[in-house]
């Protein structure tokens, strides 16, 4: 992976990080799909990172009473991503609705503002 490569998708995996974080997540929606936008991934490969790439290590957020409301360290998610590490099979699986229900506030709000661009 390049650094180029790395940088786009560091910045993506930081923006969908927000969605677990332990506050209204609906009010971030416009800047989480602001970033996927101009993001040079397609809409196909921006749901893959959050699929796979995010919500596995970020998922127990979802399940803990008081979770992670400051934000999440985006150096520990990016290596634990990198190097396929810090996935928690059982909480992504109780949770698995939680990124195709927030897929589907985003991919309408990413595909508008590509289109205007």
């Amino acid at each position: 992976m390049s650094a180029t490569d790395l940088a786009a998708r560091r910045a993506v995996w930081d923006a969908l990080a927000e969605l677990y974080l332990d506050d209204a997540v609906d009010a971030r929606h416009a800047h989480i799909a602001g970033v996927l936008a101009a993001s040079p991934f397609a809409t196909d490969a921006l749901w893959q990172m959050l699929r796979e790439d995010v919500h596995p290590r970020l998922a127990p957020n979802l399940l803990t009473p008081a979770g992670a409301w400051q934000g999440i360290d985006g150096d520990w998610l990016s290596t634990a991503i990198q190097q396929c590490r810090g996935a928690h099979r059982v909480s992504a699986w109780r949770t698995r609705d939680y990124p195709r229900r927030q897929w589907r506030l985003l991919l309408p709000q990413v595909l508008a503002q590509r289109a205007a661009n």
